[in-house]
């Protein structure tokens, strides 16, 4: 997805943080189509979110929303 934005995010970097935080990797299915994830880091008592991307097509649906939730 980060392709279809236009990010200047590799899949290197996408499997680097899946395999530094595991746990904090978060995506959003529907029927079974990926269709927005979100990375977080856990540095104690300061973290990082990045990586926020929903298909536009289901933008505006609480996608978004919900994979926050999940991250924090």
């Amino acid at each position: 997805m980060v392709k279809m934005e236009q990010w200047n995010v590799r899949v290197e970097d996408l499997r680097r943080m899946l395999d530094y935080e595991p746990n904090g990797c978060f995506v959003a299915e529907v029927n079974e189509e990926l269709v927005g994830h979100v990375f977080t880091v856990d540095y104690g008592q300061l973290g990082w979110i990045g990586l926020l991307i929903v298909k536009p097509e289901y933008r505006r649906m609480e996608v978004g929303r919900l994979l926050m939730e999940k991250a924090y």
